[in-house]
């Protein structure tokens, strides 16, 4: 479960063969999660949500 108080870091994750990103990985207090992109994850959207508010900037992709 990610603990969205301790979130270290953010990055979108890319498919190699159409370069679209396809989720986010975040790594907190708890460990690394993988996150899709998808709006009917609550996941997702509480990162969001996050990221609209300025707590949490996510990193492109390579």
């Amino acid at each position: 479960m990610i603990d969205f108080d301790s979130i270290k870091s953010a990055k979108y994750m890319s498919d190699s063969m159409s370069d679209e990103d396809y989720c986010i990985n975040i790594e907190d207090d708890n460990g690394k999660h993988s996150v899709p992109i998808d709006t009917t994850n609550t996941d997702y959207v509480e990162i969001m949500k996050l990221v609209d508010s300025g707590d949490l900037t996510i990193e492109e992709s390579d």
